[in-house]
């Protein structure tokens, strides 16, 4: 693609009477409106209309199409054509998909997936102005043939339309949607995105509360008559084959040619010729950095529980929605595996819900999906996370899951089989996946085989978890002493204390709540690069970083400062600007400090083509060796802190997202008002602090580089 040609669209197109601007928020309408009308009003019209392309034509095939290529796993896909989103139809293909494919007790979830046939399934309705499409993906058990799935497929579809359905379910997938739109909504991002999105796809902000009235009328007969229109007709049916598995079972030998950094970047290459912005320029343009100035997020300091049992709850009222957010940390995470049995604890998190000593995995399923409802647990390095969702109506049933699964989940043998081959088939695909595979090498080149962050899991390691494995875990690690809750939205607070004392305080543990031990590492004196092979992988990802700071550390504030100036800021960051913008040796690149409670880890993700690879990581050396010489300026940090603070207001206005900060912040052991002093904390971090942590992290010699891809072609 020219330069030309991208001038030439954004002339045609980016026009301000073809454009939809949308404002929610606290603001004054006339004042915002004037404001508005002074930056966009001067802006010349387009003198045409805006064009459509003409409605495409769906075109069947009696045979599937074959794909094969390199790959983990065997993928059926099926297309149906359906039609534009302002058809009376659409709303009964929304209800449709729920009864087919909205949760464990969906039809094809309880015909295919509880059969054994198929280990996973999901499906989506795509409604466009001029038309559209459902689109099923299907991913068939290890030994079954995609012909075989698909015949299953429409044997099931087949016999819901002989059957018919149920007025529960009709009435259960209309719950989901309506609870699914309100939980979309939550914040005025999420706002602003629906009326912008309503506007432009269908011409009419409105349109999402008339699709919801539409809902509201479909019945079990248009259902019945929609699927029979639209899911027995004619489709376009897609095979992908793996014909070649280079995954890697064993995962943890290295076999990878491993080499030291002996020689340091030389100097004269760090004139890039750039011309340098003086601080006083990039300072005009930010508010005043004075302490009594900065943006301050109101009083948001959540109530704080602790139940005799060691359970410790952090609740905090919220009434600008109907809804609730739990979310809770157990520390039962990866960081408990042993290598021999690696992915126990994952499988045990992806596993809770599959039944109870009380519920069936059924049971669970229709108590939480007939209200709208959703709970997932997933299993981080340190712990497992849980993130509950609800109307304010059905907080009881949630907390009721949430207790009943954490203290009496029971692993049934063939729903535990189930979750074992989802485990299977994520780590066939990340073991094909560039940026998965750099990632595992990353970290196991950076800490030594004792290390509880070393380890991960291998084809043979999640098999030889047992259910009675799953169990002890389960018996040992799920704690009451070793779980904190936060629960945000709009309760009533003496309910919410009936109901937690109701469902945990019986959970009685005895002797102290188990810990690992996390060896002291050491940084690299002279740093390793590791070239891991992936056959047909031609767009590399690489790694690079260095030990980093614990949250806890109170250089962690001007770690964070220091991350914005590398590649915070799309923009401006120095990596991403030079690297990627400038150069253009990059698809992307951006760098993280991971602190965690027990380690951190600092990293440089990038991924790019072969022929770049090798210039990209020596052009990054040469940006992280100036920072590590030279430091980083007065305007850099301010522009950085300016842009964090505002970054981390904003993301309160997210009820997930402050649910998780109040979550994780006890996690850490900080005090209540953390959620308050953290712009504070920002604010004060100074250039010396910043560049005193450059020269301890970012010395390009101590690096490890990490790269996974088409090793023939990065050589060439």
């Amino acid at each position: 693609m020219t330069v030309e040609q991208i001038r030439e669209h954004y002339e045609k197109h980016y026009h301000p009477n073809h454009a939809v601007l949308v404002i929610v928020g606290d603001f004054t309408t006339s004042k915002t409106l004037q404001t508005v009308k002074e930056i966009f009003g001067k802006i010349p019209p387009s003198q045409q209309l805006p064009s459509f392309p003409p409605s495409p034509v769906f075109q069947s095939s009696s045979s599937p199409i074959i794909l094969r290529e390199p790959g983990g796993r065997k993928l059926l896909q099926v297309i149906y054509s359906i039609p534009n989103l302002h058809h009376p139809d659409i709303p009964t293909l929304g209800v449709m998909d729920y009864i087919l494919t909205g949760g464990k007790n969906s039809h094809l979830y309880q015909t295919l997936v509880s059969s054994g046939l198929v280990t996973d399934l999901s499906a989506r309705v795509v409604s466009l102005r001029q038309g559209g499409w459902y689109d099923l993906s299907v991913i068939p058990a290890p030994d079954q043939d995609l012909q075989t799935v698909y015949s299953a497929v429409e044997g099931a579809i087949t016999k819901l339309v002989q059957t018919g359905i149920k007025n529960k379910d009709i009435e259960r997938a209309k719950r989901q949607i309506m609870a699914s739109v309100i939980f979309n909504r939550q914040d005025i991002t999420s706002q602003a995105m629906q009326l912008a999105n309503d506007q432009l796809i269908a011409n009419d902000y409105k349109y999402t509360e008339k699709y919801l009235e539409g809902i509201s009328r479909v019945n079990t007969t248009q259902v019945i008559d929609i699927t029979k229109k639209y899911l027995t007709k004619s489709a376009v049916i897609g095979f992908f084959v793996p014909d070649q598995n280079t995954s890697n079972s064993s995962y943890q030998t290295p076999g990878v040619k491993t080499e030291e950094f002996l020689e340091q970047v030389p100097l004269e290459h760090l004139n890039s010729g750039e011309q340098e912005v003086s601080d006083a320029e990039v300072i005009k343009y930010l508010p005043s950095s004075n302490n009594s100035e900065i943006p301050i997020v109101g009083a948001i300091i959540p109530q704080k529980l602790k139940l005799n049992n060691g359970l410790k709850v952090l609740l905090l009222a919220d009434r600008s929605t109907p809804t609730i957010t739990v979310a809770g940390y157990i520390q039962g995470g990866k960081e408990f595996d042993q290598a021999q049995k690696a992915g126990l604890a994952s499988l045990v998190a992806d596993s809770l819900m599959n039944g109870t000593a009380r519920q069936s995995m059924a049971v669970i399923a229709e108590n939480l999906d007939s209200r709208g409802a959703s709970l997932d647990f997933t299993a981080f390095r340190e712990g497992v996370r849980l993130l509950g969702k609800s109307l304010r109506e059905d907080l009881p049933i949630l907390l009721h899951t949430v207790a009943d699964v954490v203290k009496n989940s029971n692993f049934p043998v063939k729903e535990l089989e189930i979750s074992r081959q989802k485990a299977i088939n994520k780590l066939q695909l990340d073991l094909q996946d560039a940026d998965e595979v750099a990632n595992r090498k990353f970290i196991q080149a950076l800490y030594p085989s004792n290390h509880p962050l070393h380890i991960f899991p291998t084809l043979e390691s999640i098999q030889k978890i047992s259910r009675e494995d799953t169990l002890n875990f389960r018996q040992i690690y799920y704690r009451p002493d070793n779980m904190v809750l936060a629960i945000v939205g709009d309760f009533e607070l003496a309910r919410v204390k009936s109901l937690l004392e109701m469902e945990f305080a019986n959970w009685r543990v005895d002797g102290k709540a188990p810990a690992v031990q996390y060896p002291q590492v050491a940084r690299k004196k002279r740093g390793l690069q590791i070239n891991y092979p992936l056959p047909g992988k031609l767009q590399p990802v690489t790694y690079m970083g260095n030990l980093g700071v614990k949250r806890q550390d109170l250089r962690f504030y001007s770690a964070l400062v220091l991350n914005e100036i590398l590649t915070g800021d799309t923009v401006s960051g120095r990596l991403s600007s030079r690297i990627r913008d400038e150069l253009g040796l990059t698809y992307r690149i951006y760098s993280n400090f991971q602190g965690g409670k027990n380690s951190g880890t600092f990293i440089i993700e990038m991924q790019t083509s072969s022929q770049h690879t090798q210039q990209a990581i020596f052009k990054t050396r040469e940006i992280l060796q100036d920072i590590y010489q030279t430091g980083v300026t007065n305007g850099e940090v301010a522009a950085a802190k300016h842009s964090l603070i505002s970054n981390y207001n904003l993301s309160l206005a997210k009820l997930e997202e402050l649910t998780t900060r109040i979550l994780m912040n006890e996690f850490f052991g900080f005090e209540q008002m953390e959620l308050q002093t953290f712009p504070s904390k920002i604010q004060k971090v100074t250039r010396d602090q910043v560049n005193q942590l450059a020269r301890q992290i970012l010395n390009p010699d101590q690096l490890t580089v990490v790269t996974a891809g088409d090793i023939k072609s990065l050589s060439q």
